[in-house]
C-alpha cells in the first residue's frame, strides 16, 4: 500500500514538474510572438511612412513639371526684346545632384522648382525675354546648356544649383562662382546677384569665388553659377525645401539680374 501511495504522489510530482515546463515554454513562444508581431508593426509602419515620403515627392516632381512646361527652351524670334537671359536649373532626370539626408529631397527638383520662379518673374519684365535649359525633369549635357546659351544668343547665363559637404553636415550658406577666364562681365553679374540674394533673405553670405566649371568657360557671354545652400546640412535642407523660402530666393536671383542688366545698360 505504501509503494503504491509513494508510486501515485511521484506521478503527480512529475505532472506538475511537467506542467511548469510547459507554462515555461508557452510563456517564452507567448513573448517571442509579441516581440516578432511588434517588430513587423513596426516594420510596417515604417514601409506606409517611405511609400507615403516617396509618393509625396513624385507628386510634387510632376506638378513641377506641369506647371513649368510652358517656359521656353529657344528664343522667340517674333518678340523683340531688349534682354534675353537663360536661366539654367542644375542636374534633371537620372542626374539627381546633391542628395539630402532624408535620401528623397535631390537637388534636381528644388533647382528646378526655384529656376522656373525666376524665369517667371523675369518674364514680366517688357523688355526681357527669358529661357529655360529644362523645362522638366530630364538630362540635359553640361555641353549642351552652353551650347544652347551661344546658339540662342542670350546676353547673360545663371546656372542654378545646391551645394554638398563631402564627409560632413555642418557647411551652410550661399556662393555665386565666375571663372576669371573670361572678362566679359561675369565678376560683375556674380557681385550683383550673391549681394542680392543675401539682402532678400538670412542666409550665410560665402562670396563670390572663381572656378572653371564647365558651362561657365564654354558660354560666350556673361555667366555665373548660383550655389544655393547645402543640402547635406539638415537646417539648410528644410529651408530650401519650404516653399516661401524658394520664392524669396527666386526674387533675390531675379533682382539681382534686373539690377544688373540696368547698370551694364548705363556703362
Amino acid at each position: 500500500m505504501a509503494n503504491r501511495r509513494n508510486n501515485r504522489k511521484s506521478r503527480r510530482n512529475k505532472k506538475r514538474r511537467i506542467n511548469k515546463k510547459k507554462l515555461t515554454l508557452l510563456f517564452i513562444v507567448v513573448i517571442l510572438f509579441i516581440a516578432g508581431a511588434f517588430k513587423l508593426t513596426q516594420g510596417a509602419i515604417s514601409l506606409i511612412k517611405n511609400t507615403s515620403n516617396n509618393k509625396k515627392q513624385t507628386s510634387v516632381v510632376e506638378s513641377s513639371n506641369n506647371e513649368y512646361e510652358n517656359l521656353p527652351t529657344e528664343v522667340d524670334k517674333n518678340i523683340n526684346k531688349k534682354y534675353t537671359i537663360l536661366i539654367d536649373p542644375g542636374h534633371g532626370g537620372n542626374d539627381k545632384g546633391t542628395i539630402a539626408n532624408d535620401k528623397i529631397t535631390f537637388e534636381k527638383d528644388i533647382t528646378l522648382k526655384v529656376g522656373a520662379l525666376v524665369a517667371q518673374k523675369l518674364t514680366k519684365q517688357k523688355d526681357v525675354q527669358v529661357i529655360i535649359s529644362r523645362n522638366e525633369d530630364k538630362y540635359v549635357s553640361l555641353a549642351d546648356r552652353a551650347k544652347l546659351a551661344n546658339e540662342q544668343g542670350v546676353d547673360a547665363l545663371v546656372s542654378i544649383h545646391l551645394n554638398g559637404q563631402t564627409g560632413g553636415t555642418d557647411a551652410f550658406g550661399l556662393e555665386t562662382y565666375y571663372t576669371k577666364e573670361k572678362n566679359d562681365g561675369s565678376y560683375e553679374l556674380a557681385k550683383q546677384i550673391q549681394e542680392t540674394i543675401t539682402s532678400y533673405i538670412d542666409v550665410r553670405d560665402r562670396g563670390v569665388k572663381s572656378e572653371r566649371f564647365q558651362v561657365l568657360l564654354q558660354s560666350k557671354m556673361p555667366a555665373v553659377l548660383i550655389e544655393c545652400g547645402f543640402l547635406t546640412n539638415d537646417e539648410e535642407a528644410k529651408k530650401l525645401n519650404d516653399e516661401a523660402y524658394q520664392e524669396s530666393l527666386a526674387e533675390g536671383i531675379a533682382q539681382g539680374i534686373l539690377t544688373y542688366l540696368d547698370t551694364n545698360s548705363k556703362k
